[in-house]
């Protein structure tokens, strides 16, 4: 299907504007420049997600000094796609808080290190700039992907003179690099455990350094499942216990699925660190418990905290409290729990109310 690009961006420049410095603040809301890889793995999870075949799902960053690669096998870009990557809240998921995220909101993160992102998605290549107007490339391929591949390409800003609707200054070489590698080394195999489509991680630096995370089911059941994370040099095995539950949110209702982990070792659960509340990744939410909690929290627009007041975060932690309480019998049929494993769950009540129900 051939894509308008010309309308796209006369659509936007007619939404947003011809001045486009007040989307920048989309570009700057994250705690930290890095979080744009979170948000990079959620998209790829959502595009893996509508694939008709079963084959694992993956995703690749490849770092080098002048551009970072990230490249992975869900489904081509569309129009729709292109719309909500260029806009803000413009993509289907915009009414359905169970999908990852506002895709628009999402991706503008990248803006932190380029200003001229690219996409190469099999048929389609596009370049953004000012935030919201897609240009196409004049590509009928890209060397930088597989036939089957879709390729972010985020060229540092070193690369291009600076725009005249820039909004900060230019991140070097050297600062890209550096601090992009040093999120990927920390980025951890535990990045995998809530994801359903996405089993592999792989990245390689600007110095040939590389890391690779695997999640593995080992055993899958209606109500849980057993799965290792396998980052090369150590093994974490996790038992994911989930419950779906249809909840009412304005006009719809949307099923949800809330999943509580507890981490294995030797045979036995054992007390988990950093524990922070999860949504698909970590937000900066502290618990204070040993096993973790996933849900489809609405979050704050930075994704790094949750709506307290929110009637269905509410419910979804009552969902996750009552996932703890019914399956306490079930580790110690199975012989998970001895007197230590009960360090895992909490003894004294929270200091934050909105955990008080666990």
């Amino acid at each position: 299907m051939q894509i308008d690009f010309e309308k796209i961006r006369e659509k936007n420049i007619e939404e947003y504007g011809k001045g486009t410095r007040h989307l920048s603040y989309f570009a700057d809301i994250y705690s930290t420049r890095t979080h744009f890889i979170y948000e990079l793995v959620q998209n790829a999870e959502d595009a893996l997600s509508r694939r008709r075949d079963n084959s694992h799902g993956y995703i690749h960053f490849d770092l080098h000094e002048d551009r970072l690669l990230v490249r992975h096998n869900g489904e081509p870009f569309v129009e729709k796609d292109i719309l909500g990557i260029c806009g803000i809240g413009e993509g289907s998921k915009i009414d359905d808080y169970t999908q990852i995220g506002k895709f628009g909101i999402g991706f503008k993160s990248v803006y932190a290190y380029t200003f001229f992102p690219q996409i190469h998605s099999r048929e389609t290549h596009f370049e953004i700039s000012r935030f919201v107007e897609p240009f196409e490339l004049n590509t009928n391929e890209s060397p930088f992907m597989q036939a089957d591949e879709t390729c972010i390409v985020l060229p540092f800003d070193f690369t291009k003179p600076i725009p005249e609707w820039a909004f900060r200054d230019l991140i070097t070489q050297e600062q890209a690099v550096n601090e992009i590698g040093d999120a990927l080394r920390n980025l951890g195999a535990r990045s995998l455990l809530f994801m359903k489509q996405i089993t592999e991680i792989k990245w390689t630096l600007s110095d040939g350094t590389t890391g690779h995370f695997i999640l593995k089911i080992e055993k899958e059941k209606q109500s849980h499942r057993l799965v290792t994370l396998n980052d090369g040099a150590n093994v974490e095995t996790w038992i994911v216990f989930r419950k779906t539950e249809s909840l009412p949110d304005g006009k719809d209702n949307h099923n949800i699925t809330v999943e509580v982990a507890f981490l294995i070792e030797d045979g036995k659960i054992r007390c988990a660190q950093n524990t922070e509340l999860v949504v698909y990744f970590p937000t900066e939410k502290q618990t204070g418990l040993g096993f973790l909690i996933h849900a489809p929290f609405k979050t704050t627009k930075a994704r790094d905290n949750i709506k307290s007041d929110d009637l269905a975060n509410k419910r979804m932690i009552e969902i996750a409290a009552q996932l703890v309480a019914d399956n306490l019998e079930y580790l110690c049929k199975m012989n998970l729990l001895d007197v230590q494993s009960y360090l895992t769950f909490p003894l004294k009540p929270p200091t934050d109310g909105f955990f008080r129900p666990i």
